[in-house]
């Protein structure tokens, strides 16, 4: 999916809720967009605006808290450029 920034993320709406989409290893992954700390929506560089944790788009790890829990993965697809919830 050509939308989605290098080094970087792209949040988007999908049926579970909001949804960070970013690539790892040639692949598109997502996870969900909601800061495991306080529930805020994280924006596509994986920030939480309300307290500051910072996520690997790509990974879902924690890079700095104080949330202290992973990003779910959000299982997809991606066919002819577009990418589905699975």
């Amino acid at each position: 999916m050509s939308d989605i920034p290098a080094n970087s993320g792209l949040v988007v709406k999908a049926p579970g809720g909001q949804v960070i989409l970013a690539k790892a290893n040639g692949k598109v992954v997502a996870h969900s967009a909601v800061c495991t700390h306080q529930g805020a929506i994280i924006d596509g560089t994986g920030t939480c605006p309300l307290h500051g944790s910072q996520f690997n788009p790509s990974t879902g790890a924690v890079l700095a808290g104080p949330a202290n829990q992973p990003l779910a993965a959000v299982p997809v697809t991606e066919s002819g450029g577009k990418v589905y919830s699975t």
